[in-house]
């Protein structure tokens, strides 16, 4: 397992991007798991995957989202 940094930008009313870290094998399980997984179901359907970056070797870890940033909206 690895822990990834996935950023998405999304649509909660407003546009924002969020930084989320997944533990998963790869980055396309990892992309998969925030799709599939993020808390607000209204908001999961409008994620777009930009950017994911290898952090870290995971080993010890379960499956799943480790941490959220706070969301940065964008300016109108």
């Amino acid at each position: 397992m690895r822990k990834w940094d996935v950023l998405i930008t999304a649509n909660d009313g407003k546009k924002f991007y969020q930084n989320i870290h997944v533990i998963e094998s790869n980055p396309e399980s990892a992309s998969a798991y925030v799709q599939e997984n993020f808390p607000d179901h209204k908001t999961r359907q409008t994620i777009k995957i930009e950017k994911i970056e290898l952090i870290e070797e995971a080993e010890l870890f379960l499956p799943g989202i480790v941490y959220k940033s706070g969301k940065a909206y964008f300016q109108s």
